[in-house]
């Protein structure tokens, strides 16, 4: 647009002095690899916007409210902040096709944004998938978790209990890799399915993938 706006005629056309490979984004070669393993456990891939609102994001999965990266001057209460985790979002998605058949098994792979400081954040990759249907548990969440990272060339990954308020008292587990928390699963808390209107039991996951990054781009 803008060259258009300054005329295309006015431009010179050169050659490039060097010549360069292209190559794809690490991000897009580790997103690519989580896309195929969720649909190969039978999951489909949605996408949700960035921008959210703390009604979704935290009061909807009974998720407290903490610092965050809010937008200037919005013009709409349902767009109010950027995201910090892409489990609100597809618990909100559960809600919206719950008249739908079942059994319902979603993902997403794409950034959440963690605020620091005053003024601060990060950018985070991340993947979250849930499954909802009569008989949707821990162990299948772990499993899917499990699947994945051993995809990604996790070693030893292992569990510990998680006190997630979204999380089913002592059906939940962060994720331990390296000794450090990349995630949690576990069966979402039925106070979050009365909420979002969800008969189901909802089984879920959420990891962060910039620490397989390197790992992926290697291979």
């Amino acid at each position: 647009e803008v060259a258009i706006g300054y005329g295309l005629w006015r431009l010179t056309p050169t050659y490039p002095k060097s010549v360069t490979i292209g190559s794809k984004h690490p991000e897009t070669v580790l997103q690519d690899r989580v896309r195929m393993v969720m649909v190969g456990l039978g999951y489909t891939e949605v996408f949700n916007f960035i921008i959210t609102s703390e009604e979704k994001n935290y009061r909807m999965v009974r998720r407290p409210v903490k610092d965050r990266v809010r937008l200037a001057n919005s013009s709409s209460i349902e767009l109010t902040m950027l995201r910090d985790s892409l489990l609100p979002c597809l618990v909100g998605n559960l809600s919206v096709s719950r008249h739908e058949k079942y059994p319902q098994r979603i993902f997403e792979t794409g950034p959440v944004v963690k605020a620091e400081g005053p003024e601060g954040f990060s950018i985070m990759l991340s993947v979250a998938g849930v499954s909802a249907h009569s008989s949707a548990s821990f162990s299948e969440a772990k499993a899917v978790v499990l699947s994945l990272l051993n995809s990604l060339g996790a070693e030893n990954p292992s569990l510990e209990k998680s006190d997630d308020p979204m999380f089913t008292p002592g059906r939940a587990a962060s994720i331990i890799y390296n000794g450090k928390p990349i995630g949690v699963l576990g069966e979402i808390h039925p106070e979050v399915l009365e909420l979002n209107g969800l008969e189901n039991p909802v089984a879920g996951f959420e990891l962060e993938l910039n620490r397989f990054l390197n790992k992926c781009f290697r291979s």
